[in-house]
């Protein structure tokens, strides 16, 4: 049962719409109330129940940046669209809360691999969005943003690799490159031209967890600058070689070549991050070659990741790639990455913190967009 003032608010909120046929779109979009509510412990303590949960959303949530997951994308949306001409200021907003709800969602990115439809897109611009695609390794989930620098918000489409490594993506053996190679065909063949801007994100995992698995296999245990420069160097030849193909299907125009990310995790946790990402059947082997190779502290890993890098830009700029440079900008005036993008995790994650990289981030994706 609601308040008086909570049943006030959500009038207010929908007002023009028929509350019955909203609570239907929303729900054909895969919202459930009690997810939404078990992911707010503030919901929880104010003794909202499910039903309420459902009319904060409608009321409040949507507008509120909250953090929930949906059904797969793109499932109701066109539903949610249709109302705008009754609410369209509400709508709207109303519109990119589920997308990006249903945006987070794994399974999204399995529906996107088999190709994005057209009317997907347009629905998205209809409605004020800016849809680009994102495929690279886990790294790919600091592209979903909601911030807007413009009149249009920023619509990612995640493809998500996990674990992949740009090394790889030329085997013929790769799975996460011939995936890729296969979606860009299809759209390739599609009825309607493709049109959307590529982010590509891979690298991160070469430059850090990769090396050091590729130095354990080796026997390398001492490290070397010059050793690390000549993984980065066939790493990034790799990675060329598969951007070959790639721009072979679609047009080059179109590729964003993403950086890596500066390194993160602290010196204290970064044993435990490399082996949380290895095979369970490899943890103990590799455990026990860690104490016997030496690694790099986190500022010599955040050169080496610049090291990486300045390959990968000159390996753009060889073959008219647009380079998106997600590096600099989180470095502070000692060349280290800035303790502000991974002080919200302590150090103990290899991901850049995400409140903390929200402006720069969207920053840098409006630009890249554009470019």
């Amino acid at each position: 049962m609601l308040s008086r003032t909570e049943a006030a608010d959500l009038a207010e909120a929908t007002a023009g719409l028929d509350l019955d046929k909203l609570v239907d779109c929303v729900k054909a979009c895969g919202f459930d109330e009690n997810s939404y509510l078990l992911n707010h412990p503030d919901l929880q303590s104010a003794g909202t129940d499910a039903a309420q949960a459902l009319f904060h959303f409608l009321a409040h949530g949507y507008a509120e940046n909250r953090t929930f997951t949906c059904g797969v994308l793109p499932n109701g949306l066109d539903g949610i669209r249709s109302l705008a001409r009754f609410n369209p200021d509400y709508i709207v907003r109303l519109f990119r809360s589920l997308f990006f709800a249903q945006a987070r969602n794994a399974r999204t990115a399995e529906r996107l691999w088999k190709g994005i439809d057209p009317g997907l897109i347009e629905c998205l611009r209809a409605m004020g969005g800016s849809p680009y695609v994102v495929i690279g390794d886990s790294h790919v989930s600091r592209y979903l943003r909601r911030t807007s620098l413009d009149e249009r918000w920023l619509a990612a489409l995640p493809m998500v690799c996990d674990g992949g490594s740009a090394i790889k993506l030329a085997d013929k053996h790769s799975r996460t490159g011939k995936r890729i190679l296969q979606w860009a065909r299809a759209m390739a063949d599609a009825e309607h031209s493709f049109n959307l801007p590529v982010f590509l994100k891979f690298g991160g995992i070469d430059a850090e967890f990769l090396w050091m698995r590729t130095r354990i296999r080796r026997g390398i245990y001492r490290f070397s600058v010059a050793e690390f420069t000549d993984f980065a160097y066939e790493s990034v030849a790799c990675y060329g070689r598969f951007l070959d193909a790639l721009a072979n299907l679609m047009d080059r125009r179109l590729l964003r070549i993403c950086a890596a990310y500066p390194a993160v995790l602290d010196d204290a946790n970064w044993a435990a991050g490399f082996l949380s990402v290895q095979r369970a059947s490899d943890q103990g082997h590799l455990a026990g070659e860690l104490k016997k190779t030496e690694i790099p502290d986190h500022s010599m890993r955040t050169h080496l990741r610049r090291l990486y890098n300045e390959y990968l830009m000159d390996m753009c700029e060889a073959k008219s790639l647009a380079f998106v440079d997600d590096f600099s900008p989180f470095i502070d005036q000692d060349g280290n990455t800035d303790e502000l993008y991974y002080a919200e995790h302590h150090g103990r994650d290899f991901h850049m913190g995400y409140d903390a990289t929200e402006e720069r981030m969207v920053e840098i994706i409006h630009a890249s967009i554009h470019q």
